[in-house]
């Protein structure tokens, strides 16, 4: 039997060779690292597959299969990947006579004709009409929130003094919630140069945007009314229930668009 007298010293050799290079390559992984320190978003973004082949792997292999056979059904893909990992030709070969044969085949046919696939598929397509109904309602739920918002703002008294915006004694009393609302009312108007809430991250900035915000607003009065699209929005929801925006919709159509 051959030995191996220097197979210790190689791997050994091998190893200290690449633990020179082990901590620059694996840098991004420590502590504080790049990868450590990367957001759910980011990790996210900065993910690529395993290999460059997109046709290894089971769904590869599937998806090139399907394209060649497109009437192969998902169950007799899978029974064909196993034939073939576990070597069951070879076994079939050795010990199999005729009555095995005929009783795999009456197997696979009681299996073909059980409607498998059409439960897979009739199950597929209940999901995908159920998504779109989530979908759908989220939509609308989305835009009664929208209108609901916009009606509120229309009807919000704006502030029409410098001292009620930081005078607190007098009653003002203007917490985050109201500065905002009323940054929203004078932006919904079309005043200019007011950012984001999000960008005025404590109250004093703020007071001091609502502040700029007036001051522009008294600059030219009259000049900023509620921009006459967003009554007409506002008044066809009230008109017209926020449930039929979206128009009438039938299950069938989305079913359609996904397949």
């Amino acid at each position: 039997m051959p030995t191996l007298p220097h197979l210790k010293d190689i791997v050994v050799a091998f190893f200290r060779g690449a633990l020179a290079t082990w901590i620059r390559f694996s840098s991004e992984f420590a502590p504080g690292g790049l990868i450590d320190e990367a957001s759910a978003s980011e990790r996210q973004a900065a993910w690529m597959p395993a290999t460059n082949d997109a046709n290894e792997g089971a769904l590869g292999q599937l998806r090139v299969i399907m394209r060649n056979h497109p009437t192969l059904t998902l169950h007799q893909f899978n029974a064909m990947v196993m034939f073939n990992q576990k070597n069951t030709q070879d076994f079939m070969d050795a010990l199999f006579e005729m009555p095995d044969h005929l009783y795999i085949m009456r197997l696979a046919r009681k299996e073909d004709a059980s409607g498998i696939e059409r439960t897979r598929k009739t199950e597929l397509a209940e999901f995908r009409v159920r998504l779109a109904k989530m979908r759908k309602e989220k939509e609308v739920a989305k835009r009664k929130k929208e209108v609901d918002d916009l009606r509120i703002l229309m009807k919000v008294r704006l502030v029409s003094t410098v001292a009620q915006i930081y005078d607190t004694a007098r009653g003002a009393n203007l917490t985050v919630k109201l500065l905002h609302q009323q940054l929203d009312a004078f932006r919904l108007r079309g005043v200019p140069d007011i950012k984001a809430n999000s960008t005025y991250p404590r109250k004093p900035d703020k007071q001091a945007a609502l502040e700029s915000a007036l001051r522009n607003f008294q600059f030219a009065p009259g000049s900023y009314p509620i921009p006459e699209a967003i009554v007409s929005k506002v008044s066809v929801a009230e008109i017209r229930p926020v449930t039929q925006v979206l128009g009438e919709w039938h299950p069938e159509e989305d079913v359609e668009m996904e397949e």
